[in-house]
């Protein structure tokens, strides 16, 4: 055999090695997994408990900076902030409040806070509500969108301070 074939059959050894120890790996993670199944299901829904509950009124540092006000009844289920108001803040928080209820909510917090609502939108079926209050340059948008197939409500509000 030439020092060709044998680098060839070499190769081939190996690929079969590594092919295997994929293969038995697999069938290995397969077996703990399934032999493990409720630990591995139980340890998920811990996690996404706590993670549901670190959730809950944890409100982005700038928008508490911003004084801004907390819906009282309801789950906090997103955030996001920049560097800085310029770049704006969002939250998401989903109720089981009607629309009119978390406008009527929104209209009477931020008028206490000296903002004017500049554009009030809702849709002719009432799912959805658009409300843009101002206050020099700080613009705080505000949607309401009903929940398919559900009794809730999402919030959604940006706020921005423009330069």
């Amino acid at each position: 055999m030439n020092k060709n074939n044998q680098r060839g059959t070499s190769t081939i050894i190996i690929v079969i090695i590594v092919a295997l120890f994929v293969i038995g790996g697999t069938v290995a993670v397969v077996s703990y997994i399934n032999n493990n199944r409720s630990e591995i299901e139980q340890v998920a829904e811990e996690a996404a408990q706590e993670q549901s509950t670190q959730m809950i009124d944890e409100y982005p540092d700038l928008y508490l900076q911003a004084g801004l006000p907390q819906y009282p009844n309801g789950e906090l289920t997103e955030k996001r902030q920049g560097g800085n108001l310029n770049d704006g803040v969002q939250v998401t928080i989903e109720t089981e409040d009607s629309i009119e209820t978390v406008k009527s909510f929104f209209d009477t917090e931020m008028g206490n806070r000296g903002f004017t609502l500049s554009s009030d939108t809702a849709s002719t079926n009432e799912l959805t509500y658009l409300g843009i209050y101002t206050k020099g340059n700080k613009k705080f948008t505000l949607t309401i969108t009903k929940i398919k197939d559900t009794s809730n409500n999402k919030i959604h509000i940006n706020y921005s301070e423009q330069e």
